[in-house]
């Protein structure tokens, strides 16, 4: 059930659902694409708080393209993959570039790598390895053990990555025992992919900045449309009891705090005491308004925030703001 979801979520990623044979020949094992992330949690003695690791921007050096990652030990790095999948890192002071991992190795082969100081080889064991984790079984995982280098208690010992998703887990050698770094969340092409089970509310707005008096607009009033999301990630079903037929509701503050718009105003709503149950995936709730008062007068430019909650009767539990402003912009027949 999980590895079909994370296919279905993934939706342009589907590939995953390939077997690993025809995966492997045209996989990518380290997405890199500006504002990709992944959060990892860590296990092990002495592991400490979840990492984030996130692809910043792109540029140009040395006449490569390379994608800054940020999050990792090691500090920021500049990444690419070149024609034979091999991931490289650019040192900026040095300009040469370093070998991470050649992915386009033979299963069962040896490579130098430059990942860590104290790693210099490392064998790529296989592309149709098993990994089981918060994301679930598969079986087309590849994996790279590191041999054991220089360094006495220090140095990677192995890294997993899944086709398209990126590096699942690490293990790294420590003086107190191994610690593991494990994926537990991934933003990849803009889509949100999320590993372990969790419960969450959202509201999300169709863009940030809305312009007055624009010719696309009447009376100077643009529309907002807001989408409220209640997500059930492989958590047990919940109920909610709701003591009208009113689900949410949503309103809109100015930069003083005062309510100029609430969805509910002039709605009716049956009394009937209501109980729903939220199973796995998620429950999409929508508002569309003309950004007007409650008077219908056009809202001046500023800053807003918006509100929306569901109004079941167990409290105030699922809750959440988020921000848009008015822009006082003219609409100028000259331009192109």
């Amino acid at each position: 059930m999980k590895t079909k979801t994370v296919a279905l979520l993934l939706g342009g990623l589907a590939l995953l659902l390939l077997p690993a044979g025809a995966a492997a020949a045209a996989a990518d094992y380290f997405p890199l694409l500006e504002g990709n992330q992944w959060i990892y949690r860590q296990l092990g003695i002495g592991a400490g708080e979840p990492i984030t690791v996130e692809v910043i921007r792109r540029d140009s050096l040395g006449g490569q393209v390379y994608f800054l990652v940020r999050g990792f030990e090691d500090g920021d790095l500049w990444l690419r993959k070149d024609a034979e999948g091999t991931l490289l890192i650019y040192d900026p002071q040095v300009s040469r570039e370093r070998v991470w991992a050649v992915f386009g190795a033979p299963e069962g082969s040896t490579f130098q790598t430059e990942v860590a100081e104290c790693n210099e080889l490392a064998t790529l064991v296989s592309r149709n390895a098993r990994y089981e984790g918060l994301l679930g079984s598969f079986t087309w995982a590849l994996q790279i053990d590191y041999l054991p280098g220089q360094c006495a208690d220090a140095g990677l010992e192995r890294e997993v990555y899944l086709p398209w998703v990126g590096l699942m887990e690490r293990t790294v050698t420590t003086i107190a025992g191994p610690r593991r770094f494990e994926l537990i969340y991934a933003r990849l092409s803009g889509i949100t992919f999320i590993s372990e089970p969790n419960l969450g509310f959202s509201v999300t707005l169709n863009q940030r900045d809305f312009k007055l008096r624009d010719e696309r607009w009447c009376n100077g009033a643009p529309t907002l449309r807001a989408r409220l999301t209640l997500r059930n990630h492989f958590l047990p079903p919940i109920a909610l009891t709701f003591p009208t037929g009113q689900r949410f509701d949503l309103v809109i503050r100015n930069a003083a705090g005062d309510v100029v718009y609430q969805w509910s105003d002039g709605r009716s709503f049956t009394e009937a005491i209501m109980q729903v149950e939220f199973g796995h995936g998620e429950e999409n709730f929508v508002v569309e308004t003309a950004l007007v008062d409650r008077d219908g007068t056009a809202l001046h430019a500023g800053d807003y925030q918006v509100e929306a909650w569901l109004t079941n009767s167990e409290g105030g539990e699922f809750r959440a703001t988020t921000a848009f402003r008015i822009v006082d912009r003219w609409f100028d027949t000259n331009a192109e």
